[in-house]
């Protein structure tokens, strides 16, 4: 039986938030409810490690509290690196200050946009990077923004806009670093495209191995585009 192989062109591309990804760029902030939240920066995503945060690691098993940790580290950035230094030191009184702080002032907000929020600060910031081939030769590290990331990170930071180290950890927002990085590479004739959505590549392949098991021919073989097809079996599906 021959194995499950889908076109390119017929996988659909992560649905990205283009909204928060403009105002990231142009290094503005976003309403969610009564929070106004600033683009993360690379020190804001280091005192996020530094800070063993889960709604950074993994929205989907954090809860409010940490929420609220992660958005007071946002809100706070630079300030808030006594916190984090003292929480390493296990000293959690400032950073429990700063988490019932947000709390106590926007308990509803992190509830009502939960989600959006988690975008905001895990996902939009990488846009640009996620569009360019990571290699996969560099060594594991048990931290994320070891100095080896903070160093490449800084460096395209300069390098494209001839700011200070300061002003890359601290007042660049990752995400227009991330695209300066890519309009840089396509520069120098790389072709870089928006990633594919992983949910759907396993979909489509999955029922790409359906079709080789019954002998029935693939949709784009009978000359059909995504779009033709989606709208056929929506048509079937909804009859």
């Amino acid at each position: 039986m021959p194995p499950a192989i889908v076109p390119a062109k017929w996988i659909r591309k992560r649905e990205l938030h283009y909204w928060m990804e403009e105002l990231q760029c142009i290094n503005a902030p976003a309403s969610f409810g009564s929070l106004l939240l600033p683009p993360p920066t690379l020190g804001t995503y280091i005192l996020l490690e530094l800070s063993s945060n889960n709604f950074f690691a993994n929205p989907r098993t954090a809860g409010i509290a940490e929420a609220a940790r992660a958005v007071g580290i946002l809100l706070d950035g630079r300030a808030a690196l006594p916190a984090v230094t003292a929480m390493i030191r296990d000293d959690f009184t400032q950073i429990n200050k700063l988490m019932h702080r947000v709390v106590d002032d926007h308990k509803h907000s992190l509830v009502d946009y939960y989600e959006e929020i988690a975008a905001w600060l895990r996902d939009v910031p990488w846009y640009g990077f996620d569009m360019m081939p990571s290699g996969g030769d560099g060594e594991s590290e048990p931290y994320l923004f070891s100095g080896s990331t903070v160093g490449a990170v800084v460096y395209t930071a300069r390098n494209r806009l001839g700011c200070s180290v300061g002003e890359a950890l601290w007042q660049i927002p990752v995400c227009l670093i991330g695209h300066l990085q890519a309009a840089h590479r396509r520069a120098e004739g790389e072709t870089l495209h928006r990633p594919d959505d992983p949910a759907d590549i396993r979909e489509q392949l999955r029922l790409a191995r359906e079709r080789n098991e019954k002998g029935q021919p693939h949709p784009w073989e009978l000359g059909y585009s995504r779009s033709e097809w989606d709208r056929m079996m929506e048509g079937k599906n909804g009859s």
